[in-house]
Order: structure tokens, then C-alpha cells, then sequence
């Protein structure tokens, strides 16, 4: 995929340790270990989305910025190899799609 209407080409990157995603429209694949991916402020970005996938036998913590949430809860736990969550910002907090 070169882009996306509307939006920019999704980017991958690989992760083994405590990681923030940073790109819009990024995924990151925890490929090995236990540990947490942050999630950005959610204001000001509405719209953007972010793929976490959890390819290794680890449990990934995705960890919204300060008191916001994913689907209200503070955090949410991938504790199976190959299962994967989509978020988008709604300005405000996080919403899995």
C-alpha cells in the first residue's frame, strides 16, 4: 500500500521492550517479553489510529496517556500470541474499532 485516502501508508515497526507509538496510522508488533506500549494524548488528534499486535507469547499492556481511557478502562491487556487491537482517538479518550 503506498497511501491510504485520506490519510497517510500505515508504518510497522518491531518491539521487544516499553515503547510509545509515535507516527499516526502506526502498528507495533511486540514480538517477545512482557512489558507496556504507551498511547499518545488522545486530544487534539482525533481520528488518528494505532495498531498493537502481540506476536510473541508475552502480555502487552496498552497504556493510554495519564487519566484517559480505552473503552473507559485505564489499560488493556493482550495476554494471547497473535491477537491484536485497533484504536482511534476521539479527541478525548480511545475507542477500540
Amino acid at each position: 500500500l503506498s497511501s491510504i485516502v485520506g490519510g497517510t501508508a500505515p508504518t510497522l515497526r518491531n518491539a521487544t521492550a516499553t515503547d510509545t507509538f509515535a507516527t499516526a496510522s502506526e502498528t507495533i508488533n511486540c514480538t517477545t517479553n512482557t512489558f507496556t506500549v504507551n498511547l499518545p494524548t488522545a486530544a487534539g488528534i482525533t481520528g488518528t489510529v494505532y495498531t498493537l499486535v502481540n506476536s510473541g507469547t508475552g502480555t502487552i499492556t496498552l497504556d493510554p496517556n495519564g487519566t484517559e481511557t480505552i473503552n473507559g478502562s485505564l489499560t488493556i491487556d493482550i495476554t494471547k500470541q497473535y491477537v491484536s487491537r485497533t484504536v482511534q482517538s476521539n479527541g478525548t479518550n480511545w475507542i477500540i474499532i
